[in-house]
Formats: structure tokens, C-alpha cells, sequence
């Protein structure tokens, strides 16, 4: 059993703003701590013959494991461990959003069953990276359809998307992408969605044909953008505390702005930045033209969201960090800020989650000890970290700040139009007079 008592600081900038005017900054301390580490990932098996069946055949091999993605809604946080490789007995997960017991390593319960994870079966979950929750508490999935892909992949299986209740299990909805859409090198990385138009956007990390997937009622096609949705080629590297990658990764994460109608994202093997109205990715095709450049970001990212006030928090993979941008103050190339870095907790901030409760939630997975064999299971490698923001999901955004009238400042005008109209009052009367 493991203990994890350690804690993060991050500061946090905060504008104070008078009259609708930014004076001086302002700085509070915020923690983030540790709600979950395990050295290895273990499973609410059926019974003890299960799992040793499993590690026998093969089904399941412990260092071939890892947490990748995270959603939560009520008491229930979800997890996704892709089968990068071999062995991965479970793809979709929940653990407590609240711990139960004294252990700081829960067994994780695969989601919505066993049945449901045979990879003999494609119907099943395959390759799960990430997966989204929105207001009505429907879970979407992405599923790549393709296993194994860092050591023999398998094809057999189709990229699909899936619908199921995040609090009763229940199925909803199989939706199998055409050939149009997908190609056979697909991996869907990340998902977010829209809860207007009811549409999903899936980054699609092919090597082929990297782009974004957009999906709304029962219709797909994807979005291309070049250079933007291209890992950087200067890049030759991610080193990650002594651990240099070498793989190059294209489009990855995603963040959605649902009042400005804008969709955030980036490669991840890349330092830029990059965003595109919504209308733009209407129909099929390139839409190179409509991407925005903002700006380098502070080293690569796996992993980004925007909450419920407009703020952007990405991971930093390089730096072992998390940073954040107000997207409704100011620009990105000037308003990014480090909130938190530590070499020991951070390695690899691949996702982020908001819960119920307004706390940040993010995973770090040690990603490159993963992709370089050199996995220890006598150490932490996978943690579950939080920080209480105040916000929420950008599903529950509302108009930001900068694009609506301050209540100091309504007053201020109320307070003015009420004293000119005493003043054309009084030299009404007194031409009266």
C-alpha cells in the first residue's frame, strides 16, 4: 500500500479589476494534491483464478498498463489504459472520486463490465485513449480499434465511436466510422463536445493523415490543416527527466471554447498553439486557412482543457509542469503562466477533469519510462493529482468576463445616466420658469 502525502504549490495570477480597468496583480497559493498512486495497475478481477489465468496467458502484463485519459462525473472517475501493448485486460475503468478504505491504490473496476473488454470481439472496447461526459451524463467514447500498435498491431477491429450512461452502464449507442474518415494508421486521441449541437471533435494522431474527426448525428468526416496538425520536425525529442522520446506524435489534444465558438489544439510533438472557429469545420477538407497561429507554448503538451471561465490549463512535458492561460484577458504569447512543476509527481501530465466539486483534476503516468521499457513497479508511476480552481468543465461555460459589462461598471453608467437626467430635469424646469 501506498501513502501519498506529498503536495504541490502552484500561484496562481489573479487581475483585480476596478471599473472594468486591470490595476495591479494580485497571487494566491493553490495546492494540488495527490488522490491516487499505484506502482502497478491491478483489477477487480472475478475471482484470483481469473487473474492468474490472465497473467499466464499473457492477458494481462503488469508493466504494460498505464493510465492514459480521465473523465469524472459524480462520485465516479473514469480512466482509460490504451492497449498500446500486450496484456491490457481492461481499456475503460472507474475508480471512487472519493477514496474508500485506507488504500491509496484501488483496484481498478473495468467499465460498464467485463464483457465489454473481450478484445476477441469487436463489438467490444478495443483501444480506449479518451473519453468525454457531458451534461447529460452520457459518456463518449473513442475507441481506435486498433491494439498492440507499439509492438504488433492488430487491424482487425474498426475505429468507433460509443454512447453509454456514465451512472446506469447502459448502452446506448455503436456508431462504426466509414473508411472515409478514418485511416488504417487512425489513433483518436482526444475528444471534446459540443452540448449545443450535440457534436464531438476527435483529434486523429494518424502518421498518414493526421486531422480532427468531426461527428453529429450519425455523420462523420474529417478536417485537415497541414502544418498545424503536424509534429514539428525541428522537435528531435522530448527529454523527460533524463528519458528522451523520440516518437513523433501529430494532433493530440483538444480544447473547446463553447461561447466563442472555438476549438483549441495542438501536436504533441510540437510547441505551438493553434484554434479555428467552429464554423470552419462545418464540412470536409483542408482548413489550413482558418487556422489561427497564437503563439509558442512554454515546451510540449499531451494534454489541455478549458474550464468553465475561459482558462486553458495544458501540461508541460518537458518541464514537468502545468500552466494556464485566461483565453478572454490576454494574449497567449504574453499571458501563459507556469502554476506548478515538480520532477517527482509531474512526470508526463497527459489529462485533465473537472469534478462536481470545482477541483482540477490531472494524471501523470511516466510515460516515457513506458515507451522506453525501462518501467520500475517498485515505484510510483501513475497519479491522480487535484487542485480546487472554483470552476468547472467548459461545458458549463458561460459569457467570459471580457465580452460582458462588469457589475461595478453598470453601476458606474447606471450612476451617470441617473445624474444627467436630474441635470435635464433641473434646466427643463428652469427654462420653464
Amino acid at each position: 500500500m501506498c501513502q501519498p502525502s506529498r503536495v504541490l504549490f502552484a500561484v496562481l495570477g489573479l487581475l483585480s479589476v476596478t471599473s472594468g480597468l486591470q490595476t495591479k496583480q494580485q497571487f494566491r497559493s493553490e495546492e494540488f494534491r495527490v488522490v491516487y498512486e499505484w506502482y502497478k495497475l491491478d483489477f477487480t478481477w472475478p475471482d484470483e483464478s481469473a487473474k492468474r489465468t490472465a497473467f499466464l496467458s499473457r492477458r494481462f502484463v503488469p508493466q504494460n498498463n498505464i493510465i492514459s485519459g480521465i473523465k469524472i462525473w459524480m462520485h465516479k472517475v473514469f480512466l482509460t489504459l490504451p492497449r498500446w501493448k500486450e496484456g491490457v485486460p481492461a481499456t475503460l475503468v472507474t475508480v471512487p472520486s472519493i477514496p474508500v478504505g485506507p488504500s491509496a491504490s484501488p483496484r481498478l473496476e473495468p467499465f460498464p463490465s467485463w464483457e465489454w473488454q473481450d478484445i476477441n470481439n469487436c463489438s467490444a472496447l478495443q483501444n480506449v485513449h479518451a473519453v468525454e461526459i457531458d451534461l447529460d451524463g452520457i459518456l463518449w467514447v473513442v475507441d481506435s480499434g486498433t491494439s498492440n500498435e507499439l509492438e504488433y498491431p492488430d487491424y482487425s477491429c474498426p475505429p468507433k465511436l460509443l454512447q453509454f450512461n456514465a451512472e446506469t452502464r447502459e448502452h446506448y449507442d455503436t456508431y462504426t466510422f466509414p473508411p472515409g474518415t478514418i485511416n488504417k494508421d487512425s489513433i483518436l486521441f482526444d475528444i471534446v463536445v459540443d452540448p449545443r449541437s450535440r457534436t464531438a471533435y476527435i483529434s486523429d494522431s494518424s502518421e498518414t493523415q493526421p486531422g480532427i474527426i468531426v461527428y453529429r448525428q450519425g455523420v462523420s468526416y474529417k478536417v485537415t490543416g497541414g502544418i498545424s496538425m503536424q509534429s514539428d520536425p525541428s522537435i528531435g525529442s522530448i527529454v523527460v527527466n533524463g528519458t528522451e522520446v523520440r516518437r513523433q506524435q501529430n494532433v493530440g489534444p483538444l480544447a473547446l471554447s463553447v461561447v466563442e465558438r472555438v476549438l483549441y489544439f495542438s501536436p504533441v510533438t510540437s510547441h505551438h498553439l493553434y484554434s479555428v472557429h467552429l464554423s470552419a469545420l462545418d464540412r470536409p477538407g483542408d482548413i489550413s486557412s482558418s487556422v489561427r497561429d497564437l503563439g509558442r507554448k512554454l515546451n510540449s503538451s499531451s494534454g489541455m482543457i478549458l474550464d468553465s471561465k475561459h482558462v486553458l490549463y495544458y501540461g508541460l512535458l518537458e518541464s514537468n509542469g502545468i500552466a494556464r492561460w485566461d483565453s478572454s484577458r490576454d494574449p497567449f504569447s504574453t499571458g501563459q503562466r507556469i502554476i506548478t512543476e515538480d520532477a517527482a509527481l509531474l512526470q508526463w501530465p497527459c489529462a485533465f477533469a473537472f469534478d462536481q466539486q470545482r477541483a482540477l483534476w490531472v494524471i501523470s503516468n511516466r510515460f516515457q519510462t513506458f515507451l522506453a521499457n525501462t518501467i520500475n513497479l517498485e515505484v510510483p508511476n501513475f497519479r491522480l493529482i487535484k487542485a480546487y480552481t472554483g470552476t468547472q468543465s467548459y461545458l458549463y461555460a458561460n459569457e467570459p468576463q471580457s465580452l460582458s459589462v462588469s457589475s461595478s461598471t453598470a453601476l458606474q453608467a447606471t450612476s451617470i445616466l441617473f445624474l444627467l437626467s436630474i441635470c435635464l430635469s433641473v434646466k427643463l424646469l428652469s427654462n420653464s420658469m
